[in-house]
C-alpha cells in the first residue's frame, strides 16, 4: 500500500505530537523517548506487559528505546517494583550518590528483562529516506514499529519465552536470576521470610505505631516473644493493576551504562537508601520481639549497667555498639554525659544506661556515662 507524501508527513506529525517535554524536563509522554533523554522524576506513560508475582515487579512498556551496537535502536521496559506502586508516600531528602550506588547494586543481582529481549531488534524507529518503490522512483518509507511484546511470556520459574508462530513451540530466550538479593549487608546472614514480616506494606507513621504496640504489649507482658501477626494493607494502586493496564508512571533511576531505568508510581522522588534503612529497622525490631530481647531491653531501661565497645562507627565517631551482659548490642547516641564517646576504641569497658529501644535503628539504645 503506497502513502503519499502529505500522509507521511501526517503521521510523523502525529507521532511527534504523541510526546511532549515539560518545559522543566519534568514530564515526557508519548511512545518514543530515548533512553539517554530519560532524567529522574520524568513522566511517562506506559503500558504493562508483564507482572510477576515471585519478582515483586511489573514491566511497563513507555516506549523507550536505547541505541544497540551496529546502529538502530531496541524498545526496552521498565521495571516497576510492588513497593514503588504505592502512591502518596512522603519520603526524606534523597542522598543522590549513596541512591545510585544501591541501585546499581541492586539491579547486578538480576538479569534485566530488556535484556532478554534485546535480541529481538524493534523495526528502526527513524524511516530511511528515499527508498526505491516498486516502480523504481524515490518515495519516503514510513515510520514504524513493530510491538513484539505481547509474544513473550513469563513462567513462575522466571523462565522469558515465546511460541513459535508455525509450530507452537515454545522457544525459551532466557531466565531471569534465582537471587534477588534486596537485603543490606547487615542482614546477610539472617532469614529472609517476608511473610513473618509484621511491617510489611505499614507507612513510617503506621511501623512507629505498631512498634508502641509491641513495646506496650512487652511491658505489659500480655504477648509472648512472637507478637501477634499483622495484616499488610494492599495498595489500591497496585492491586488494580493488569496486563495491558495503561499507567501513568515516573522515573526512578536510569541507568545508560546497563541500559536499563526502573519506574515510580510516586511522583514524590523516593529514596532507595531510606527504603532499605526502614527495611532494617523493621527487621531487627520483629527479631527482637521474637526472641524475647524486646523485654529484657524493656525491662532495663533506665538501669546503668557495664559494657564492652564491640564497634565505633567508621562514619561517626560519636557512635559506639556497646555489648552489656545478657542484653542485645546497643547503640550510643552523642557524646554522651560528660561529651564522651571520641577517642573510645574497641575492647574497651564502659559504662551505659539503657535507654530503651532505639525506634531509629531497631536496636538497644544507649548513653555513655562517666566512670
Amino acid at each position: 500500500m503506497e502513502l503519499s507524501t502529505e500522509r507521511v508527513k501526517d503521521l510523523r506529525l502525529e507521532r511527534t505530537s504523541r510526546r511532549e517535554v515539560g518545559k522543566d524536563r519534568g514530564e515526557v509522554k508519548g511512545d518514543e523517548v530515548r533512553l539517554s533523554d530519560l532524567r529522574k522524576g520524568d513522566e511517562l506513560w506506559g503500558r504493562i506487559v508483564n507482572i510477576s508475582e515471585r519478582y515483586k515487579a511489573a514491566f511497563v512498556d513507555a516506549g523507550v528505546t536505547r541505541d544497540v551496537k551496529g546502529g538502530g535502536r531496541v524498545r526496552i521496559v521498565g521495571r516497576l517494583r510492588d513497593r514503588d506502586m504505592r502512591m502518596g508516600e512522603e519520603v526524606g531528602e534523597e542522598d543522590m550518590e549513596e541512591e545510585e550506588e544501591e541501585e546499581e547494586e541492586e539491579e547486578e543481582d538480576i538479569i534485566n528483562i530488556e535484556d532478554l529481549l534485546s535480541d529481538v531488534e524493534f523495526d528502526d524507529m527513524e524511516a530511511s529516506e528515499g527508498a526505491e518503490d516498486d516502480d523504481g522512483s524515490d518515495a519516503e518509507s514510513v515510520e514504524t514499529t513493530v510491538d513484539v511484546t505481547e509474544m513473550y511470556e513469563l513462567d513462575d520459574d522466571g523462565t522469558l519465552f515465546y511460541k513459535d508462530s508455525k509450530t507452537g513451540d515454545k522457544v525459551i530466550v532466557g531466565s531471569i536470576s534465582d537471587e534477588d538479593d534486596d537485603e543490606d549487608d547487615e542482614l546477610s546472614d539472617e532469614e529472609d521470610d517476608d511473610d513473618d514480616d509484621m511491617f510489611e506494606g505499614l507507612s513510617d507513621s503506621e511501623r512507629l505505631e505498631k512498634i508502641s504496640e509491641i513495646l506496650l504489649a512487652e511491658e505489659l507482658q500480655t504477648t509472648s516473644t512472637s507478637s501477634p501477626p499483622v495484616s499488610s494493607p494492599q495498595s489500591s494502586s497496585s492491586k488494580n493493576l493488569r496486563v495491558g493496564s495503561t499507567v501513568k508512571c515516573y522515573v526512578k533511576s536510569v541507568s545508560p551504562q546497563s541500559g536499563r531505568f526502573s519506574l515510580t508510581l510516586n511522583p514524590t522522588p523516593t529514596s532507595l537508601s531510606l527504603e532499605k534503612r526502614t527495611t532494617v529497622v523493621d527487621k531487627r525490631v520483629t527479631k527482637l520481639s521474637k526472641t524475647g530481647d524486646l523485654a529484657k531491653i524493656q525491662n532495663a531501661k533506665g538501669q546503668v549497667m557495664n559494657g564492652v565497645v564491640v564497634a565505633v562507627s567508621k562514619t561517626d565517631k560519636d557512635v559506639v555498639y556497646v555489648k552489656v551482659e545478657g542484653l542485645p548490642v546497643g547503640v550510643t547516641k552523642g557524646r554522651g554525659e560528660g561529651g564522651r564517646g571520641r577517642g573510645i576504641k574497641e575492647g574497651e569497658m564502659v559504662k551505659v544506661k539503657v535507654l530503651g529501644l532505639d525506634v531509629d535503628r531497631g536496636q538497644m539504645g544507649c548513653e555513655l556515662m562517666r566512670d
